[in-house]
């Protein structure tokens, strides 16, 4: 059973908190016990990005965080929130010395396997750890890596995709070598490719098809670039609950409710959880056609979802 998933990308802007966040948010509505963990030094990551902007100064400030509890001053209990739906551990700007933090400390033997042991210190308490990494390679990736085992890689279908796929299968193989050398045996699995912000060139098929010709497992579905993704950002809320926003709700005057063609990102998120709960295989397929059907479909039966309130024009 895959309990814990990273989001993986070789660089940043493909779609790693999108799918950390929602993915979060969608287990969570579907009756599961879920923790998100911000491993991601910077801001706009997963912190960020939940409960309207509530917790985003938390990336700078000195309340507990993942960085306390990596280093050990702090027990991973004391540094859990209770987010929308899901708990989650905040990312620190410190994160970006984590390596020079724990190299000064003599007891810590593998600082890969920090994340690791803390999250078997909850595995009673949460069905699933989502995990927010770095793209960059650093301690903080690796610790994401080495404690899910299982990834999900949003990729931009350009040729800059291919080649971070292709990277980032390189730098897995290497991490696991690595790691057999010094007599640790780990298996880190890509679950899925998961195209995301396509549009409406032809260029978009030709690198899927490449991507697959690679052997790389694709969903069967792709995330567009909808405008909706900006204005939940905006708004520092997950997709389902901006769906149940009403206008007066907004905070930003520039926000509008989402639009019944927007849907289809909510059903294929509910598609990617699906896929971690029931470890389907991406070839199974999906309808891209009637997403208001399919999405009522799923709310009635997980009322965690909740109906559409806010239905915007087509």
């Amino acid at each position: 059973m895959v309990r814990a998933v990273t989001m993986t990308s070789e660089s940043g802007g493909e779609g790693k908190t999108f799918i950390a966040t929602n993915l979060s948010a969608a287990l969570a509505r579907r009756g599961n016990d879920v923790l998100a963990i911000d491993c991601d030094p910077q801001n706009g990551s997963l912190t960020s990005h939940i409960g309207g902007g509530e917790w985003k100064n938390l990336k700078t400030q000195d309340d507990a965080n993942i960085v306390n509890c990596l280093t050990g001053d702090e027990e991973i209990t004391n540094c859990i929130y209770e987010g929308p739906g899901f708990d989650f551990v905040p990312g620190h700007e410190s994160l970006a010395n984590l390596e020079q933090m724990t190299a000064v400390d003599r007891s810590i033997q593998m600082p890969q396997s920090l994340l690791r042991n803390q999250i078997e210190k909850l595995t009673d308490d949460y069905d699933y750890f989502i995990i927010d990494p770095p793209a960059t390679l650093s301690l903080p990736l690796d610790n994401a890596l080495f404690a899910a085992r299982n990834v999900l890689a949003p990729v931009e279908l350009s040729q800059k995709g291919i080649d971070n796929i292709r990277g980032l299968e390189r730098t897995l193989d290497s991490m696991e070598d690595g790691l057999e050398e010094a007599g640790i045996d780990i298996n880190i699995n890509i679950l899925s490719v998961i195209p995301n912000l396509i549009g409406d060139s032809n260029i978009y098929d030709a690198i899927r098809d490449e991507l697959t010709d690679d052997g790389a497992l694709l969903t069967p579905f792709s995330f567009r670039n909808r405008d909706v993704l900006k204005y939940a950002w905006r708004e520092r809320v997950d997709l389902f609950t901006y769906n149940q926003m009403n206008e007066s709700e907004f905070i930003h005057s520039e926000c509008r409710p989402m639009y019944d063609y927007e849907v289809d990102l909510l059903v294929k998120i509910d598609r990617l959880a699906q896929l971690i709960e029931e470890e389907w295989t991406p070839a199974d397929g999906y309808d891209d056609t009637d997403v208001i059907d399919q999405w009522n479909a799923i709310v009635s039966e997980y009322p965690g979802y909740e109906e559409r309130i806010a239905v915007g024009a087509n």
